[in-house]
């Protein structure tokens, strides 16, 4: 009896030790991944400024349409910095149409491979700044490459990739501090201090704001893979 006690007790020293070595790892690794972002983020290939490439991944579990089914889903994303004033930042995905030449060097790669390729790809690439109001005009329906968007951007034909200007009026002018207005028109408004000090996408929200100060919703941050400026 006291023999089985001692060897329970055994296992529980093993299990605590096992998992307090488990969190110093993580904790140092935490610690030397900020050390690295916070070299990095300082050098002109990496620092954060209008057009540049951010990539990260995102996962979770999801519903399946309409249905109440759940399933298991990873995304790659590729974001480039639209705007940058004071500590919001706004981004917007880059697209693809459906270029031929462009296409099919990716045909026979899955989402994974195009997304870590595109890390050393991203800065010899055109990426066409589109007005979102653009992609609707002339019978456009927001994902087709129509005769229209190839005469208005003709680099659209070198290649498919684009983003998003949801706000081409405030082109040339400053955010307004109030950003209510703006997250009607972009899904997120992000801060540049937690990307530059923490390497995240950590979101504004006005969501239950009472006092009209936008809130960093922390919950809902992303860690950021990599960021690269063209030369």
């Amino acid at each position: 009896m006291e023999d089985q006690i001692i060897m329970k007790l055994k296992i529980i020293f093993v299990i605590i030790s096992v998992i307090f070595l488990l969190a110093v790892f993580f904790f140092l690794k935490g610690k030397y991944d900020q050390y690295q972002w916070s070299k990095a983020i300082v050098t002109p290939e990496h620092r954060l400024q209008p057009g540049s490439f951010i990539f990260y991944q995102t996962s979770g579990m999801v519903t399946d349409g309409g249905s109440q089914s759940w399933q298991y889903k990873h995304d790659y994303d590729i974001k480039i910095v639209v705007r940058i004033d004071k500590d919001y930042v706004i981004l917007a995905g880059v697209e693809q149409f459906s270029i031929e030449n462009e296409l099919a060097e990716d045909k026979f790669t899955s989402e994974a491979e195009r997304y870590e390729k595109m890390k050393s790809r991203i800065t010899g690439k055109i990426v066409t700044r589109i007005s979102a109001d653009d992609l609707y005009k002339q019978g456009g329906d927001g994902y087709t490459l129509t005769k229209y968007l190839k005469e208005k951007y003709p680099d659209l034909l070198k290649s498919g990739y684009y983003y998003k200007d949801d706000l081409p009026e405030l082109k040339n002018k400053a955010l307004p501090s109030d950003i209510g207005g703006i997250l009607s028109y972009v899904p997120w408004v992000y801060s540049a201090e937690g990307i530059r000090q923490e390497g995240k996408l950590v979101p504004y929200s006005m969501t239950n704001v009472f006092d009209g100060v936008p809130r960093l919703v922390t919950s809902e941050s992303k860690n950021i893979e990599l960021i690269i400026n063209k030369k």
